[in-house]
């Protein structure tokens, strides 16, 4: 049987984040069991807890889209973010990471926004 795109690049974005120094990520399994709407993935890096929401396209990464973030997954990913892990929804590697390392920040209405750092900007 065939994975779905979602479900591979989820295993790339897993590969990537478990490479960060200080890091443990798991794939959230969807059994249905527990808590409907949580994150794909669930980790810690460097004592930071963090929560993604995997989708196979950038423009399913808004709430209320057909077939991207659901009201309930939105719902999860404040609770966490308002708890003080770093959380957002990827459809990159890339994208994943910057989550990870604290360089978006998602926003109440569903945006991963870019972190912008004074060192960064001198």
């Amino acid at each position: 049987m065939s994975r779905s795109p979602e479900a591979l690049l989820s295993e790339k974005i897993l590969r990537a984040l478990n490479t960060l120094p200080e890091s443990l990520f798991l794939k959230r399994p969807g059994t249905g069991l527990g808590h409907s709407g949580l994150a794909d993935i669930t980790g810690c890096v460097g004592g930071v807890h963090v929560e993604i929401e995997v989708k196979k396209s950038e423009n399913l990464l808004r709430v209320g889209v057909s077939g991207g973030v659901r009201p309930k997954q939105h719902r999860w990913l404040l609770k966490w973010r308002n708890a003080g892990a770093r959380v957002g929804t990827a459809s990159t590697v890339e994208g994943a990471l910057e989550i990870a390392e604290g360089r978006t920040w998602y926003s109440d209405d569903g945006h991963n926004i870019a972190v912008v750092r004074w060192e960064d900007l001198t």
